[in-house]
């Protein structure tokens, strides 16, 4: 079986869709992972409220490969040679879009890597990938309201504040798909 292998390329970074293998070696081997990737894994690896989630979500790419792009995908600043790209961080979807067109986005950034405008790039880019996509009319982000650095993420790719979210405490913000020419 051939494994499908995702990319979407920014002006600074390259996103890398992952895989049930990807994931199964960041849980396991950062040294495989970097193989697979292509890229360096710092020693601060993985970005925060990421890693509870990478085997359950190995587990679905595995029982469902067609998933790749739903959910995480791996943040890359690429470099010139002879220096290696490193992963920075690592941003993706909770699952295909819902019946009613909507999916939600998270991002996370080694705090090596803030506020340097990488996670806007990526955030901005996966939406522009996910409105391309067959059945999403919305994406949405949730954060607290004092992690402003997660909020001008948001506003920097047009969300707007669009209520409470699904936790308490917890903000959400939308874009919806642009209407078709």
């Amino acid at each position: 079986m051939t494994s499908l292998i995702l990319e979407i390329q920014s002006d600074r970074l390259k996103l890398v869709a992952a895989t049930a293998k990807t994931l199964e070696a960041d849980i396991n081997d950062h040294s495989h992972l970097a193989k697979l990737l292509q890229a360096e894994i710092p020693e601060n690896w993985p970005p925060d409220l990421t890693e509870d989630a990478l085997l359950p979500t190995a587990q679905k790419l595995d029982a469902d490969p067609s998933r790749v792009g739903w959910y995480f995908w791996y943040i890359i600043l690429p470099s010139k040679p002879p220096e290696t790209p490193t992963v920075v961080g690592i941003c993706g979807f909770k699952g295909r879009p819902k019946r009613d067109g909507i999916i939600e986005i998270g991002y996370s950034m080694l705090h090596q890597y803030r506020r340097q405008g990488y996670a806007s790039e990526a955030v901005g880019s996966l939406v522009l990938w996910a409105f391309g996509q067959s059945g999403v009319r919305r994406v949405i982000a949730q954060t607290f309201p004092d992690l402003t650095a997660s909020i001008r993420v948001m506003e920097k790719n047009g969300f707007l504040l669009d209520g409470p979210g699904s936790e308490e405490g917890v903000v959400r913000y939308g874009i919806s798909c642009p209407p078709a020419d």
